[in-house]
């Protein structure tokens, strides 16, 4: 399944948020901008606040439109 699949069918259940995270951080160690900004709402969700500000920087530097303003959420 794909990760915004994953995210999609239950984003507030952290086992799907588990299953979808090594999916989104797949593509974000390729460098994939969405694969960045997904990691990094994954995390923060997760409550890993550290993880999700690093892969929003990422994302952010990498372009994504909507990086910079989830870094506030974190």
């Amino acid at each position: 399944m794909h990760c915004q699949q994953l995210i999609a069918s239950g984003s507030d259940d952290p086992a799907v948020l588990r299953a979808a995270l090594p999916f989104a951080g797949r593509a974000a160690s390729l460098g994939e901008v969405n694969g960045l900004y997904a990691a990094g709402l994954i995390e923060g969700q997760l409550g890993n606040l550290s993880a999700a500000r690093y892969w929003l920087a990422q994302a952010d530097v990498g372009g994504h439109p909507r990086a910079r303003e989830a870094m506030d959420n974190f």
